[in-house]
């Protein structure tokens, strides 16, 4: 197959995955948007090939943005600048009325996805991403979990010790960091 061919394929089904997320998780951000992506290839196996790297907001593909981007071109989704009541500016992205769920054979890892994650905040997902982007990273180089959270924290030193425990024993009575690896 041409690997061009296969790349139009890949924006393709991003941009249809970006908008069934916008379209479950009303008024999703960009961050949200970033992790939500990352948890349907980590977590829920969705073949979305990106390259996660962490970033000072957990883990990070600019190719998401570009999803975004070809999504709201293409007038699948509206992504507005917002303004929280936190003083903090971000964005808001949300399905535009007119269009149907797109990819129905996703649509269970993406409900499953809004079911755990769909209240969070960017700070939220934030956290959580990262706690799964660094288990992950443990696994896959056989290291002790014993010094996991106080490396969450060191890479997050504004979230609580306490706080990521707390965060990472849920996604792990959720089953999300064994469906990680």
């Amino acid at each position: 197959m041409d690997r061009y061919k296969l790349k139009s394929d890949l924006l393709e089904d991003r941009k249809n995955i970006v908008h069934d997320v916008a379209n479950k998780i009303e008024g999703i951000g960009k961050t949200g948007m970033m992790k939500a992506m990352y948890f349907l290839q980590q977590v829920y196996k969705v073949p979305l090939g990106y390259d996660f790297r962490i970033h000072s907001f957990g883990p990070f593909d600019e190719d998401v943005l570009a999803a975004i981007d070809f999504a709201e071109k293409k007038g699948l989704i509206d992504v507005v600048p917002e303004d929280y009541s936190d003083g903090v500016s971000g964005y808001s992205i949300n399905a535009t009325k007119n269009e149907q769920v797109l990819l129905s054979e996703y649509s269970e890892p993406i409900s499953d996805l809004l079911a755990n994650f769909g209240e969070y905040t960017a700070k939220e997902w934030e956290l959580t991403s990262t706690i799964v982007y660094l288990y992950v990273a443990y696994m896959d180089n056989g290291w002790d979990l014993d010094e996991l959270d106080e490396n969450v924290k060191r890479i997050k030193p504004r979230f609580e010790l306490e706080e990521i425990q707390k965060e990472r024993e849920l996604l792990n009575k959720l089953g999300i960091l064994d469906r990680a690896v």
